[in-house]
């Protein structure tokens, strides 16, 4: 049964890709938790019981190629690697190109980054600030830092950049850490502060040549795949489950994301416009409750209670619909 979801999800999106001419695309992975309050759910890290799910969407398009509903109490760090190489080798197999991998510091594995070294795929990874990270920090130069700027051009009056060569124990390569650097200017300072460190910090690793400040604008667009989940999450009801069982919330899990995918294509491909970046409760007020009579007098016919521009509409996006 999951395999046909499987398969499903896939041609959707293999199909919404090559219509809309997109043979290059960027793969955000991030793991989303449902708090629930069923009884054999397990708890997550942030200490509520959950359900989770690991997520991979296309990153200029907004589908979600691929899904792996488990236990809330499943590390975020689990089956990145596996969900990167399945859904690599089926777009590859289908002539569109993986050109980016971008992911939170769940994804700071040595195997991930190797994975990405041997097929030549550009990544984008909220780093750790462990200690390896913290001592590379502390030995970059004083005039190495500059004020950072936004993707607008901006100068920020607290934030600056700077970058250092690393390599984690079992990377094949070495690579790049961009810091961006902010001062805390807090009245009640912590321990770190106190000792000397007054500037909190945010790292990223990536293999990229583009220059600092264009790999944070460019990984600052992770952004985008945590507005699908909670899209995913709230327009399609995908925060509750009906059933204590893991396997039947699965189920659902997968119906909803089936559904997700259906609506960004019909949104995308068919209505096109001002509805192209609607949310679903949008499309569901404007289009999905316009109230119809289905009448058989002289041959089934379907009354709708709309004005006559959006029966226009809906007349266009039948016929659309009839020749996919």
């Amino acid at each position: 049964m999951f395999s046909f979801f499987l398969v499903q999800r896939f041609q959707i999106v293999k199909d919404a890709l090559k219509r809309e001419n997109l043979f290059s695309v960027t793969l955000d992975q991030d793991a989303t938790y449902a708090k629930v309050y069923k009884r054999d759910a397990k708890y997550c890290y942030k200490k509520f019981k959950a359900y989770s799910s690991m997520t991979c969407f296309i990153g200029e398009s907004g589908y979600c190629i691929d899904e792996e509903f488990r236990e809330g109490n499943v590390s975020a760090q689990v089956g990145i690697l596996e969900q990167l190489q399945r859904v690599h080798k089926y777009l590859e197999s289908c002539g569109i190109e993986v050109s980016n991998v971008r992911n939170d510091s769940a994804g700071y594995q040595s195997k991930v980054l190797n994975y990405c070294f041997d097929n030549d795929l550009t990544f984008f990874i909220g780093g750790d600030l462990d200690s390896s990270v913290r001592k590379g920090i502390n030995h970059i130069p004083s005039d190495s830092w500059k004020r950072y700027r936004n993707r607008y051009g901006d100068e920020s009056d607290n934030e600056e950049i700077a970058e250092f060569i690393h390599c984690m124990e079992n990377t094949k390569e070495s690579f790049r850490i961009i810091v961006v650097r902010k001062k805390i200017e807090s009245d009640n300072p912590t321990v770190p502060e106190l000792l000397g460190d007054k500037y909190e910090y945010r790292v990223i690793a990536t293999n990229s040549k583009l220059d600092a400040e264009k790999v944070v604008h460019f990984y600052n667009l992770r952004g985008v795949c945590e507005y699908n989940i909670k899209e995913a999450k709230y327009g399609f009801n995908l925060k509750s489950f009906p059933s204590g069982n893991l396997a039947g919330n699965g189920l659902w899990f997968k119906t909803g994301i089936l559904a997700y995918n259906l609506i960004m294509y019909l949104k995308r491909i068919i209505m096109g416009g001002v509805y192209k970046n609607k949310e679903m409760g949008s499309i569901r007020y404007q289009v999905i409750s316009i109230a119809g009579k289905l009448v058989s007098h002289g041959g089934n016919k379907l009354k709708l209670c709309c004005s006559v521009d959006m029966f226009k509409k809906m007349e266009q996006w039948r016929t659309e619909c009839l020749t996919l």
